[in-house]
């Protein structure tokens, strides 16, 4: 009988480990992406003919903005295994490469407006992407807490 309550423990421990292991690989892969979302907004293009410094995105017509805008969704699509502190920072700053976008579509001529938010917003796009990269690296501080995960989070 003892046995048997024992090999129950263990075999709930067992599980439980190994849910959280899948858990944890969820949410790496989730945060891997947003790494990547990091890294297209770290990118940027030294224009030697203005001697200025923009942002990759902005960096390659309207069309190539919209396409990278779009692929920035993808840690957003994610966002279940972020924290939501993580989530909110995302979609701010989606929120905010939209409205450039909006912005450059409704000028007059979208190319000069481009390369103008290029050289204007380039210092608020570095915050926000800061503001993301911090939240980052607190949520990866703490990322082995599943437990906290499952009870405090999307609640």
């Amino acid at each position: 009988m003892l046995t048997s309550v024992v090999n129950y423990r263990i075999t709930n421990l067992n599980y439980r480990n190994e849910y959280y292991k899948k858990i944890l690989d969820k949410r790496l892969q989730a945060y891997e992406k947003v790494y990547s979302f990091i890294c297209n907004l770290k990118m940027m293009v030294h224009d030697t003919d203005e001697s200025t410094l923009s942002p990759f995105l902005l960096s390659n017509g309207i069309a190539e903005f919209e396409k990278q805008t779009i692929l920035l969704l993808v840690p957003i699509r994610d966002n279940i295994w972020l924290s939501d502190e993580l989530s909110a920072e995302l979609t701010q700053t989606n929120l905010y490469l939209h409205s450039l976008l909006n912005e450059i579509n409704d000028a007059e001529n979208p190319e000069k407006a481009l390369a103008k938010i290029a050289n204007d917003k380039l210092e608020e796009i570095r915050v926000r992407r800061n503001r993301v990269q911090l939240q980052m690296s607190k949520d990866l501080k703490d990322m082995h807490n599943i437990k906290r995960f499952l009870k405090f989070e999307h609640e």
